[in-house]
């Protein structure tokens, strides 16, 4: 059960990390920055939270 709050918690920061990587003249390696932000969560989670991301853009792109 922890482990599903812990993950909607950073859903959320996902969340605003795409949205601030949208604006015009911010570049960010999403995965290089996603990586050091979760480097203390375990890789299951921090590969999930990078895929989601990954997801996110490319959604944002074809739209």
């Amino acid at each position: 059960m922890a482990n599903l709050e812990k993950i909607k918690e950073n859903v959320s920061l996902e969340n605003i990390i795409a949205s601030a990587i949208q604006i015009q003249g911010v570049k960010v390696d999403r995965d290089s920055f996603l990586r050091k932000q979760f480097k203390d969560e375990s890789d299951e989670l921090m590969n999930t939270i990078v895929e989601k991301v990954r997801l996110r853009q490319t959604i944002h792109e074809t739209h």
